[in-house]
């Protein structure tokens, strides 16, 4: 089966993580900005990063902040459209959840767009986010400016499975 050959591995080398975020974000103009093209590739190299490859070409990634002893964060996630529909964007939120388990953190966040936007891009990601156990958490305005409202949400170990993630 074609989802069993979706590797997930993380990745140190700057070189990498930069190269990485940029080939799959410029194929995804729907959900990256011009300064999230410039930006992301370079603040990824100082995130824990996981990348999926498939036949060891790169597909998508995941990139994650450490907040406190707690708290971890998606800073980042991209996965060539292509692909999307196929599990890695589970394989790779799993990663991160079971990356916050093995740390001790209980709390990941992410941010996306508010349904507010009425932007069926991140209509998709928010409901892709909710599938795999995240619930709204507040909004928080002027984030990203009053035409791109941000909503933080949250997962809790424990509030989508009893097992663990990947499991």
């Amino acid at each position: 089966m074609e989802h069993d050959l979706i590797e997930i591995g993380h990745i140190t080398d700057h070189n990498r993580i930069e190269s990485i975020t940029r080939e799959i974000i410029l194929t995804l103009p729907a959900w990256f900005d011009a300064a999230g093209q410039k930006n992301y590739p370079v603040e990824n190299q100082q995130k824990y990063f996981l990348a999926a490859t498939k036949k060891g070409k790169a597909i998508g990634f995941i990139a994650i902040t450490d907040i406190d002893s707690t708290t971890a964060e998606i800073h980042c996630i991209g996965i060539l459209e292509d692909e999307h529909g196929k599990g890695i964007g589970t394989k790779l939120i799993n990663a991160a959840k079971a990356y916050c388990l093995d740390g001790g953190r209980d709390v990941l966040l992410v941010k996306t767009l508010d349904a507010s936007a009425h932007y069926p891009p991140y209509d998709k990601t928010r409901r892709f986010y909710e599938s795999k156990g995240f619930v709204s958490r507040r909004l928080i305005a002027g984030f990203w400016g009053a035409e791109n409202p941000c909503l933080e949400m949250i997962w809790l170990p424990g509030t989508d499975s009893n097992r663990r993630p990947g499991d």
